[in-house]
């Protein structure tokens, strides 16, 4: 009788720990989702790439996200339409098993640190990738490289630097 207490007892605190264990990575998630103040998260997606000029996106703690495109002169503006496309707040949760649903989509989170997220998008096996980025980060718009490529062609010889 005293050994089956024991058993329930031991079983009982390692179900508590794992309980926790996971609540613990769960929550961490996503706080490592929502930005600061001072922080935006860049989109790269794998299939239609665009890193210097991809949009950035504020993961509120309120659970609306926001787009944002970034300026010449470095400084972030809310978009909320670019041409006929408009774009609304979009609602976004984190679930206990790693799968981020935002606005309609549902990405599996495949790894995460504070300053990157790989999300798998279930359609032609597509990766999607967040990298936080500063306001303050000294890293230019697209715009700058494509004019600096036309200002100086001499310092970007062929084959590999057409535009």
């Amino acid at each position: 009788m005293l050994k089956s207490i024991k058993r329930i007892i031991v079983f009982s605190l390692l179900f508590l720990q794992s309980f926790i264990i996971v609540g613990c990575d769960n929550q961490s998630l996503e706080k490592c989702i929502i930005n600061g103040k001072q922080d935006y998260w860049l989109l790269y997606d794998e299939v239609e790439p665009g890193y210097l000029g991809g949009p950035y996106f504020k993961f509120n703690d309120d659970g609306v996200c926001r787009r944002y495109q970034k300026d010449l002169n470095n400084e972030f503006t809310q978009i909320n339409s670019q041409g006929d496309v408009v774009f609304y707040d979009t609602a976004w949760s984190v679930s206990k098993d790693s799968i981020l649903t935002w606005g309609e989509h549902s990405l599996d989170i495949v790894d995460y640190n504070e300053n990157t997220i790989t999300l798998y998008l279930n359609r032609q096996d597509r990766f999607l990738f967040l990298f936080r980025v500063n306001e303050n980060s000294a890293r230019k718009p697209l715009q700058y490289y494509i004019d600096k490529r036309k200002e100086y062609p001499e310092k970007y010889p062929e084959p590999y630097s057409k535009l």
